[in-house]
């Protein structure tokens, strides 16, 4: 990937995309270019996360995350809403979708040994391993879970793949437990995931809060953080499942 022109390209459209947003950071002057250069900028993003280089080297889930949050995030610049996809699910059982999803392995090891007889296979199977870096691996999960919830409507898997990048968030921000919460309060259902921070730094911004709130509310729910006694909280509102229609088999 370094040795190629797309890393460069990539580096070259960023760099684009921040001298065009300070621009428009001035006091008085509407933002008026920053939306529409997102979504060139975005679009252009997405295209390379499918050149051959990242799709051969680089763990197809996370790719895939990249890929629908940037999806989710141009949808947000136009409002769009995605109220149609949500399906019923039972609390509970977005709690193990989501252990499941930390746990995976973006290989199996029959896939290394069924690749030793051709070349570029094995050495594609072998970069795999080699790049892959277990970002949860000293990180503790414990599942809070509450009986009896009243069933949410969802689509999986993108919340799956936003949860995933919020326990990336906690793990790269020093969290080494993180719970896994899921109540009824009041009429709603929340999903918290909650971890101590220590001396290591916060790096939920408020940037990242207002865009996991946009893109959040594509799907009908809310996010919201909490910040009490080292502990920080990161939580989803979800709506009711009520009106919508049965989960696709």
């Amino acid at each position: 990937i370094q040795e190629s022109t797309v890393l460069a390209d990539m580096d070259e459209l960023i760099e684009r995309f921040y001298r065009s947003a300070n621009r428009e950071d001035r006091p008085g002057e509407p933002e008026s270019r920053v939306p529409i250069v997102t979504g060139v900028i975005l679009g252009k993003v997405d295209k390379m996360l499918g050149d051959s280089l990242f799709t051969n080297i680089i763990d197809a889930a996370r790719l895939r995350r990249a890929k629908n949050l940037i999806l989710d995030f141009s949808n947000a610049l136009r409002g769009i809403s995605y109220r149609e996809l949500l399906r019923p699910e039972k609390p509970e059982y977005l709690v193990q979708c989501l252990l499941d999803e930390l746990s995976l392995k973006p290989y199996r090891d029959d896939d290394f040994m069924a690749a030793a007889d051709d070349h570029d296979h094995f050495v594609e199977q072998l970069v795999r391993r080699l790049a892959y870096q277990p970002l949860f691996s000293e990180v503790t999960f414990c599942p809070e879970l509450t009986e009896g919830l009243p069933m949410v409507a969802v689509e999986l898997s993108h919340l799956m793949d936003t949860l995933v990048g919020l326990c990336e968030l906690l793990a790269v921000s020093g969290g080494r437990q993180i719970r896994i919460g899921i109540a009824a309060v009041d009429e709603d259902v929340h999903l918290t995931l909650a971890t101590e921070l220590g001396a290591s730094p916060d790096l939920v911004s408020d940037k990242k809060v207002e865009f996991y709130a946009a893109t959040l509310h594509l799907y009908g729910a809310k996010f919201a953080v909490q910040r009490q006694q080292g502990i920080l909280t990161l939580g989803i509102i979800f709506p009711p499942a009520e009106g919508f229609d049965d989960p696709i088999v």
